[in-house]
């Protein structure tokens, strides 16, 4: 059987081809190592000057890390050591930035521990002081601090009525 580049194990490109064509022996022998690592058809030993075939089928898919961070394993993989080192890199970076976004628990009731209607913001305890003694000194009616101290909401939700089922019940 002779040899044509169509059964070759070597892929020749267009750059290859030319490189070859004005080259001695010696150099024709190391722009086929080179070619042979390039296209993983091959491995360079710790000797440079010797290259080992690689048994067809053993060549890796993928490249996979795993990593320990804070003692959680994270798994990392890509499809060149290049794009494994990228996903490592940003793995990394993912776990040094604060999370842009947190999800927040619903507030609950102190007295309670039911859970706060979110379309009511709940009035700090501050805020209430100040209405109360702005209303016992006359400077707003019964129906201001009553609207915003939450005073209603509040004795409806210790009572066992949620202000959601009754606003929609209403």
């Amino acid at each position: 059987m002779s040899y044509m580049p169509e059964n070759s194990a070597i892929k020749v490109d267009r750059n290859l081809e030319e490189a070859l064509k004005n080259a001695s022996h010696e150099e024709i022998k190391e722009l086929l190592k080179d070619a042979a690592v390039e296209q993983r058809i091959a491995v360079r030993e710790w000797d440079q000057s010797i290259v080992t075939p690689v048994n067809p089928g053993t060549d890796p898919k993928a490249y996979a890390r795993a990593i320990v961070i804070d003692g959680t394993k994270h798994i990392v993989s890509g499809a060149s050591e290049i794009e494994l080192e990228k996903a490592v890199g940003d793995l990394y970076r993912a776990q040094l930035q604060p999370a842009a976004t947190t999800t927040e628990q619903p507030a609950r009731d102190t007295s309670t521990g039911r859970f706060t209607s979110q379309a009511e913001p709940s009035v700090s305890q501050e805020t209430k002081d100040a209405l109360q003694l702005q209303f016992q000194l006359g400077q707003i009616s019964a129906s201001e601090y009553l609207e915003k101290s939450g005073s209603i909401s509040d004795y409806l939700e210790k009572a066992g009525i949620p202000l959601d089922l009754l606003r929609d019940s209403v």
